[in-house]
């Protein structure tokens, strides 16, 4: 798509030969590529120019003008002593492209839907006229409905082209209005290719909105609307444009010409209130994380002692863990506190999101470790984290705070978790780390064939633990493959798996209660064999539906004790682990390792700096400590 050139003005600029002179450019990145026009992106973009001072203060309202490839914008900044208090965003002009227009979408017959212009083109269907529920546990079902939409239309006559600008033509938006939603206030989810939900109440999207409302002759000229999002994120935006235009695009009389000056109020409004509860005052509400990633799992580390803040009662980590938990909490439903509202803040987002995962950097629990570490997720506390250790390994050797030694190869990191100690092997060349080997806690396998009543029937589930619970199952078992096209199926396979085992005796650690439950699901297909050994594939649903994106480390300790127990791993062999985004580990047997506890193995992959954070909490910000989608 050609990008250069914004072209159009605002409203009042049209027919004039001197517009005045905009601030600066502004080119909107997205997974897929670039878009024309962002409004929550613009607003964004306009907040840092003020609050930066890259665009001189003026109080009370600055005005910052943006060339977006869609055309020119107005942001309107209302200023109190050098902060941006709200944002009014006048838009591109917005059209009404076509009312109930049909077509034919697998699954749901023939589908009708209105499209609408506001920057992109966006597609409006009303929930109820497809059966599906405004419900964000079936955020899947939703999404993956708005992605066949947007197929359905783009490959049809009716797939929508700019008349003014040819490079601006398709779907790439779906508005899934929720039951309710009328003329003056409306709520929704906004299904976005190539497969996400917008956060926000979507500023162009509240434009086509408010263009499709008034087309339907729900919305006059001078009528206030509330767009509210998926989150329950809501923004006022009064409407004063002067005719939204009925007709298709290409109709210059009805269509795009007319202009439509849409103001939006305050996206997030600084109410007067305090911080919110439960986040310590870390730095003054700022608190640094170093992030990696292995083998494209994420990990967050906090050192807490570096943070500032005081230590966790405890003698030992497990001991420290079970303080987070607090009375009556467990590992994915612990109790509030200032520490947990620490990891909300980090895991969560916009600071986070859905599959994040970290640690908390503390004392071992004697001086034959190097550190200890509390390992946090979406949900609670873990009790192992095979890719965190890899990773806490790297990063304890890249910063200096374990040696390398002279001649700078292999070096051993000793690291307390929760369900014991553990180790990471840094092997080092050229002056920088090449790969980490995990040796983790023993592993035993504890049930074989148990069976589970699920929804597609009853499947059979071998369970190991390996610091953690594990249950193995093939994906065939489902109909599935470990495939990205398969995860929603995959996820559901691995809550029901969960659900249904809790409690079940072979999910208990023998002298370990803290270690009992089914922490991991493992959905796992074979490939052909390596020369080394076994090749499989898989896909670990931890916690309440979350989706390791590596192979999983501890789970792949679980793996091998019962690749072990059914005779196709020896000691000498090699298992070769992919993950469903084709990132790899390799595992073994360690050398002697078999005890009355256990299989003792290792498991060796990548880890690599991400980046370094410094986080903020503004205490206006009304979002607070952020939310889980």
């Amino acid at each position: 798509m050609d990008q250069s050139g914004a072209g159009r003005r605002l409203p009042d600029e049209q027919g004039k030969k001197n517009p005045k002179k905009k601030n600066y450019g502004v080119l909107f990145i997205e997974v897929s590529g670039l878009l024309p026009m962002c409004g929550h992106g613009t607003i964004g973009v306009a907040t840092v120019l003020v609050e930066t001072g890259m665009v001189p203060v003026s109080e009370p309202v600055t005005t910052v003008r943006l060339d977006t490839p869609a055309g020119l914008v107005s942001v309107d900044v209302k200023v109190e002593d050098g902060a941006a208090r709200s944002v009014t965003l006048t838009n591109v002009p917005a059209f009404s492209a076509g009312l109930d227009l049909k077509t034919e979408v697998p699954g749901f017959g023939t589908v009708t839907y209105d499209l609408a212009y506001g920057g992109n083109f966006y597609a409006f269907v009303e929930l109820d006229s497809i059966g599906l529920p405004f419900d964000r546990a079936r955020k899947e079902d939703l999404l993956a409905f708005g992605l066949s939409l947007m197929d359905a239309i783009n490959a049809g006559p009716d797939r929508p082209v700019h008349p003014e600008d040819p490079h601006q033509g398709g779907v790439k938006h779906v508005y899934l209005a929720a039951p309710g939603s009328d003329g003056r206030r409306s709520r929704h989810a906004m299904a976005i290719h190539p497969g996400w939900f917008d956060r926000s109440p979507c500023g162009t999207g509240t434009s086509a909105r408010m263009a499709q409302l008034h087309a339907r002759g729900l919305l006059g000229p001078d009528q206030d609307f509330v767009n509210e999002s998926f989150i329950g994120d809501r923004v006022h935006r009064p409407d004063r444009g002067r005719d939204h235009g009925r007709g298709p695009p290409g109709d210059r009389a009805h269509g795009h010409r007319p202009g439509l000056d849409h103001r939006h109020g305050p996206v997030l409004p600084r109410p007067d209130r305090p911080l919110p509860g439960g986040i310590p005052a870390v730095s003054s509400t700022e608190v640094r994380t170093t992030d990696y990633h292995t083998a494209g799992e994420p990990f967050r580390i906090v050192d807490l002692a570096a943070a500032g803040l005081p230590p966790l009662p405890g003698d030992t980590v497990a001991e420290r863990r079970a303080t987070l938990l607090g009375p009556g909490g467990d590992g994915t439903a612990p109790r509030p506190g200032p520490l947990d509202g620490l990891r909300r803040l980090l895991v969560r987002e916009p600071r986070g999101h859905a599959g994040m995962y970290g640690g908390f950097v503390v004392p071992p629990d004697d001086d034959g470790a190097h550190l200890g570490v509390l390992f946090w997720h979406k949900d609670g506390y873990s009790t192992a984290c095979g890719h965190g250790t890899m990773a806490l390994g790297a990063w304890a050797v890249d910063s200096g705070r374990v040696a390398v030694p002279e001649d700078g190869r292999d070096v051993e990191v000793r690291i307390d978790v929760p369900s014991g100690r553990v180790a990471a092997t840094v092997h080092r060349a050229g002056g920088r780390t090449t790969g980490v080997t995990f040796r983790n806690v023993p592993a035993r396998v504890t049930g074989r064939a148990v069976p589970v009543a699920t929804s597609l029937g009853t499947v059979e589930v071998d369970l190991a633990h390996a610091g953690a619970c594990y249950a193995s199952v093939p994906a065939s078992a489902f109909g599935l493959r470990v495939d990205r096209a398969d995860l929603p199926g995959l996820v559901a396979a691995g809550r029901e798996i969960r659900v249904a085992l809790a409690g079940h005796p072979a999910t208990r650690h023998p002298g370990r209660p803290l270690l009992s439950g089914v922490y991991g699901v493992i959905l796992y297909e074979d490939l052909p064999d390596t020369p080394a050994g076994p090749r499989q594939r898989n896909v670990t649903v931890f916690a309440d539906g979350q989706i390791d994106r590596s192979p999983c480390g501890s789970g792949t300790s679980a793996r091998l004790a019962l690749l072990a127990d059914e005779g196709r791993l020896k000691e000498d062999d090699t298992l070769t682990h992919e993950s469903v985004v084709g990132t790899v580990f390799t595992g073994r047997l360690a050398p002697g390792g078999a005890g009355p506890e256990g299989l003792v193995t290792t498991v060796t992959g990548s880890a690599h700096r991400t980046g370094e954070h410094l986080f903020t909490l503004d205490p206006y910000d009304a979002l607070g400590s952020g939310f889980a989608l």
